[in-house]
């Protein structure tokens, strides 16, 4: 619930961070007699702060993947779902951390995954990762997640 709050609290400043721009460019100083000025001026440093501090996308070299690979769907709500794509060496069938991989998908405004690891006990497996929640591209927090991915192959007992 707390991530479909934050991404509607991010789109929600996103188009006033917009619409206070737009204003201000046509109709300058006239606009801001309007509304609160302190609002209007926090929201739009801050959008530009975001805007000029965000970091620069990485480029990912595409990798063949040898192995055995999984999709599984771990964690979904109305908004958002967390999928893990497990890839398993196929002659000893241990999991590959390098190739293996999640990511969060749907509404995900001022929200990032970092897949970071896969534990497995036996057989329960467990997906590590953090959020880093931001807003209109400031980061806010870091919060860590330990996952357990549901088992496909139930034993038949």
């Amino acid at each position: 619930m707390i991530l479909i709050l934050w991404g509607v609290l991010n789109l929600f400043l996103m188009l006033a961070f917009f619409f206070f721009l737009m204003a201000l460019l046509f109709r300058g100083r006239k606009f801001l007699e309007g509304y609160n000025r302190s609002f209007v001026v926090l929201v739009l440093v801050v959008g530009f702060g975001g805007f000029f501090m965000r970091s620069k996308p990485k480029k990912e070299d595409i990798k063949l993947v040898y192995g055995k690979m999984e999709t599984i769907k771990i964690k979904y709500n109305w908004t958002n779902s967390l999928f893990l794509n497990l890839v398993r060496d196929p002659e000893t069938g241990e999991i590959l951390q390098e190739e293996s991989s999640s990511i969060m998908s749907g509404l995900v405004a001022g929200i990032d995954w970092h897949h970071v690891r896969i534990s497995e006990f036996g057989d329960q497996k467990i997906l590590e990762g953090f959020i880093t929640w931001r807003l209109l591209g400031w980061r806010i927090l870091d919060s860590f997640h330990y996952l357990e991915v549901p088992n496909l192959n139930p034993s038949i007992e």
